[in-house]
């Protein structure tokens, strides 16, 4: 089997690699994002999907202008979704997508794929519409929404919460939780959601799945864990910013198409971040 992985030298993307390329099931493993490489280049596109069985999409923008963000996210989904269906039909595409599409929840909901739709940021409508483009062009399409992924690697202040708290902490700095800190987020270790990729690859099922954890932390749990390992921390509050929300995600689809479940429980995946 012949794979190509977009974003393949980003945070997740390197652990999607990194488990395929040791795959003894795959052929080849192709990242795109090199210096020559331009998502939004037919032809270059094209070269890439080229021959490939599963082209798994990662590449998107986060934290940036909302200009750049919907320029990359959903113009580069747009050309590497036509590339696909013009060029290699029977390519089966994997598409990273982000518990931001749906809408504001609080403590006592539980967000499976029938939650409702409702980006609150530039990045999420970016993410949602990209669902839109791959689920309605391409046959055998699966779509993963990712809760709040975390491990080694990942960037503070950018990625997730998790980084930007043990950044501070080991920089022996103040952090700084928005409200109570009884907001709740779903966390998921990043090697979990490569696995889920790497069982995808070989299931063939097409559709939304939720890839999360269905265990909620909160805030003040985060950072009274990571004062352990720094006793010398210092928490404070301020004023929630608007928009503040909580996520249990569930991730019963996933685990009934393809037998994909966390194994990571947060306290040790935060031991593998330190």
């Amino acid at each position: 089997m012949d794979i190509g992985i977009t974003g393949h030298g980003g945070f997740l993307g390197k652990c999607v690699f990194d488990r395929l390329k040791g795959n003894k099931k795959v052929s080849s493993v192709e990242g795109f994002g090199h210096p020559e490489q331009d998502i939004l280049d037919r032809a270059s596109v094209e070269r890439f999907v080229s021959g490939k069985d599963v082209i798994i999409h990662l590449a998107a923008l986060n934290r940036a202008d909302e200009m750049d963000i919907m320029k990359v996210n959903l113009l580069g989904t747009l050309s590497l979704v036509k590339a696909i269906k013009e060029k290699n039909p029977a390519c089966r595409l994997l598409f990273s997508s982000s518990f931001q599409v749906y809408s504001n929840s609080t403590e006592k909901d539980t967000i499976d794929e029938d939650f409702p739709v409702g980006p609150l940021t530039a990045y999420g409508l970016s993410k949602r519409f990209g669902e839109e483009l791959a689920l309605s062009q391409l046959d055998g399409c699966a779509v993963f929404r990712i809760s709040n992924i975390y491990g080694p690697g990942c960037r503070p202040f950018y990625n997730s919460v998790v980084a930007t708290f043990l950044h501070l902490a080991k920089e022996g700095k103040e952090i700084s939780i928005n409200g109570s800190g009884s907001q709740l987020r779903d966390f998921v270790f990043v090697d979990d959601v490569a696995r889920a990729f790497e069982l995808a690859v070989f299931s063939k099922v097409s559709g939304i799945f939720n890839i999360c954890t269905g265990e909620a932390i909160s805030m003040n749990t985060v950072a009274e864990l990571i004062k352990r390992e720094f006793p010398k921390l210092k928490i404070a509050h301020k004023a929630a910013e608007e928009g503040s929300f909580s996520t249990r995600g569930s991730y019963e689809m996933a685990k009934k198409a393809f037998k994909w479940v966390p194994k990571t429980r947060f306290e040790d995946g935060l031991k593998k971040c330190l």
